[in-house]
């Protein structure tokens, strides 16, 4: 257990230093003994306060290391092959966006401080997109408990921002006797930072003492990781896999993305980022599912099953609702953030993106649990997109909810949608989601199949312009996640031959060490490694053999697993443990360029490989 305490000094160090520095060292120590004593153990915080008889109200205010510095969009990172010229593109951008960091349980009365340089009133809006509405700031903006975020907030100012020197939770007391003993929950074992307390009085706020809190987390780390495929090694690997899943759930009640995922967790930043990417949930859905089935896990099985429902209600709580349209009561796919949009997001509804949460997520709870919902939800997002397709060559990317509007193009990685209605279809029998789908991958494969087995990047509906490049490693996974599911579908000698030739082309340029950089025809020190491909990948190519028998397939399906086995992270920041770091142009997808960043549908499918790779040890599907 941590303890620190403030008290006077002893009186011979008291004459010492007055000595040396004059009358100031008495207005330094003019606190009673032992004003503010913290203690940590765990995740709790204790705090033992002792104020003058006369001190009826104080003020502590906490201060976590996270916030130093505190993270924002203009951010470049030191990596960035590109650096300079990165700099002078967020040099012009017309907004800023603050990341302070919340890494304590809220509770009611416990709001966010956030303190700018500025004398200036300034508009901003404050954790977007969940509050979006515009606010006036200044010196202090100030953000009350209930709308606060775990881990991740957000302060949103048109440019120029003024700098945000500080931030920090605020937490008023009343002190019936002079002496109160109080417990703050911690987000996390590794929380340190600082804990000033104050008097409040009428005359202002008069401070009476400070403690500082180190970090008593493992700082070692774990032993190095290795990539043997034996079955010790896969069950440690899956139990990191599992726990760094279930960390990343989003526990603020007061959250809209309650119970939801936070997509990822930034090393450098040291913090969980990005609640509202809700179609990114459904691999992690069925990753929990399916490893709450191992023997060696029937312990957290009751916990892994909890998370997983939780996850699939709070995608429930992101239906659209507009009666009399085909977007009636469809999952938001995500919220997405842009310069132009005048509240820096608005919500976006992508066909493909539901179909794939239909068929990672709702469905096998519907399986699992007989929610009949489920079922009945990805019934209505069927028929709605068979009606959308009556008006488009090819569903385009995402409708915009708030603007009202469809983008221009549609790009490779909505062929993943095929994910929703080759599960539907397998569940049921069902014809109907067998027709639909057999004409939602008509549309894809005549405008996007390429003469090497690849998708072309993006089709522009309005132009009838192509981006033909093939190599990007995650968006031709997800491609080739749609033809997988396709051949599940309809089990045709075409579909697997589209399959063949779309893993062909990956297994011929996978790199030496298993993995794929970003683009696969790029090297490393221009397009970085590809983490999120490389366990998308090892899961494709394991689903490839089983359906082919194909001994290349699995060798590069494992060559893959080995990679990301090495490639845990087993540093010292416990809440990254278990996870894959990726440092790409995409490390976060949308923001966080070339920082340390790991994605938690990235750990899913390296858990579905993993589970893939026991499988076959196990002899249910011998090699």
């Amino acid at each position: 257990m941590y303890q620190q305490s403030i008290k006077p000094p002893p009186p011979t160090l008291f004459i010492l230093l007055l000595l040396l520095f004059g009358g100031t060292t008495t207005c330094l120590f003019a606190a009673p003994a032992e004003v503010l004593v913290v203690s940590k153990e765990g995740l709790r915080l204790d705090l033992a306060l002792t104020t003058p008889k006369d001190v009826k109200e104080v003020e502590l205010r906490f201060y976590s290391s996270r916030n130093r510095p505190i993270s924002k969009k203009t951010d470049v990172a030191e990596r960035h092959p590109q650096r300079q010229n990165k700099l002078a593109d967020e040099a012009k951008r017309d907004h800023e966006i603050w990341y302070p960091v919340v890494d304590l349980a809220i509770e009611p009365g416990l709001d966010g401080i956030a303190e700018f340089e500025t004398t200036t009133p300034f508009d901003c809006i404050v954790n977007a997109p969940y509050w979006m509405v515009p606010r006036r700031g200044g010196s202090m903006v100030e953000i009350s408990s209930g709308q606060l975020e775990y881990w991740e907030n957000s302060i949103r100012i048109d440019a120029p921002s003024p700098e945000l020197k500080t931030f920090y939770l605020r937490k008023r007391l009343a002190m019936a006797t002079p002496r109160q003993e109080r417990s703050f929950n911690l987000l996390s074992g590794q929380w340190s930072g600082r804990v000033e307390l104050y008097a409040v009085r009428a005359s202002g706020k008069e401070f009476l003492g400070e403690a500082h809190v180190e970090s008593s987390g493992k700082e070692a780390g774990h032993e190095s990781p290795n990539g043997d495929l034996n079955r010790a090694n896969l069950l440690g690997a899956l139990r990191d896999s599992f726990e760094f899943t279930m960390r990343c759930q989003n526990q603020n009640p007061n959250s809209p993305s309650y119970g939801g995922l936070q997509l990822f967790y930034d090393l450098e930043a040291k913090t969980y980022r990005c609640s509202y990417w809700m179609w990114g949930w459904g691999p992690s859905v069925r990753f929990l599912l399916e490893v709450s089935g191992q023997e060696a896990f029937s312990r957290e099985r009751e916990k892994l099953q909890t998370v997983a429902r939780e996850i699939g209600e709070c995608s429930l709580r992101h239906l659209w609702f507009e009666p009399g349209t085909p977007f009636d009561q469809i999952a938001l796919s995500r919220y997405l953030g842009g310069k132009t949009l005048p509240h820096g997001f608005q919500g976006a509804i992508t066909f493909a993106d539901s179909l794939f949460l239909a068929g990672w997520a709702w469905l096998p709870l519907y399986e699992r649990f007989g929610e009949k919902r489920y079922l009945d939800l990805t019934r209505q997002l069927v028929l709605a997109s068979d009606e959308v397709m009556d008006g488009f060559e090819v569903i385009p990317h995402s409708y915009y909810v708030d603007s009202r509007d469809w983008t221009p193009q549609t790009i490779d990685e909505c062929g993943f949608g095929m994910e929703g209605y080759a599960e539907a279809y397998r569940t049921t029998r069902d014809p109907l989601f067998r027709t639909v789908g057999q004409r939602f991958l008509k549309q894809h494969i005549d405008l996007f199949e390429q003469p090497n087995g690849g998708w072309a990047r993006r089709y522009n509906r309005l132009t009838g312009e192509f981006t033909y490049k093939t190599s990007h490693a995650r968006g031709q996974g997800w491609a080739m996640e749609g033809l997988l599911a396709a051949y599940r579908l309809m089990s045709t000698a075409k579909n697997l031959e589209r399959c063949r030739n779309m893993a062909d082309n990956f297994v011929e340029h996978q790199r030496e060490g298993g993995y794929w950089t970003f683009e696969y025809d790029q090297p490393v020190s221009e397009a970085g490694i590809s983490e999120k491909g490389t366990a998308l990948w090892s899961w494709l190519l394991y689903q490839t053999y089983n359906y082919t028998k194909d001994a290349k397939y699995l060798d590069s399906a494992r060559k893959a697993l080995n990679w990301c086995l090495e490639n845990r992270y087993a540093g010292p920041d416990e809440e990254a443990r278990g996870s894959i770091i990726g440092t790409t142009n995409q490390s976060a997808v949308f923001y966080r360029p070339w920082f340390q960043v790991s994605c938690s549908y990235t750990t899913a499918f390296f858990g579905l490989a993993l589970l893939e790779e026991l499988k076959l040890q196990e002899g249910r599907d011998k090699p």
